[in-house]
């Protein structure tokens, strides 16, 4: 991780930030407009994106978090909420490439939302939502959403030679 940023009390403003996973490469800046209570507001460009070691970075992240006692807040109002505009002109997820990924990730605790989805992929396009509950030790991931112009055959194909 490389940074350029600066700190005014409990705020941090992210001029630029780099990151680099196995198979990842992410450029963002924004403002963590709360330390103290996690919160940021982030605009983000991956050049691979890995979306596997995403929503585990991810998970790991929000799962860590708590929510006070008694809340019922579906937002999952713990101390954290991180909001991230996403583009990634390739990535992959799973055995299976993508292109013009498009997003908005929002994270809190125990949750991860990456809504609206716009990916390209087989030739088509999906359009809706990824959400991941992070509350166990591995995260239930549920994809809804609608697609369009897919390749059927090339994405059966791809389908068995999956190991």
């Amino acid at each position: 991780i490389d940074a350029e940023s600066s700190l005014a009390g409990d705020r941090l403003d992210i001029a630029r930030l780099t990151a680099r996973a196995r198979r990842t490469q992410l450029e963002a800046s924004g403002a963590m407009t709360s330390i103290d209570k996690m919160e940021a507001s982030l605009e983000a460009k991956a050049e691979p994106l890995d979306l596997d070691e995403l929503v585990r970075l991810a998970s790991a992240m929000t799962s860590t978090v708590q929510k006070p006692a008694g809340s019922s807040d579906r937002r999952g109002s713990g101390s954290m909420h991180v909001i991230v505009r996403l583009t990634a002109p390739s990535g992959s997820f799973g055995a299976y490439s993508f292109t013009d990924l498009s997003s908005t990730i929002e994270m809190a605790a125990a949750r991860l939302s990456l809504s609206p989805l716009s990916v390209s992929s087989f030739g088509g396009t999906f359009r809706g939502r990824l959400d991941a509950d992070t509350s166990a030790s591995v995260p239930i991931l549920t994809l809804k959403g609608q697609v369009q112009g897919f390749d059927v055959p090339a994405l059966l194909k791809a389908i068995s030679r999956r190991p």
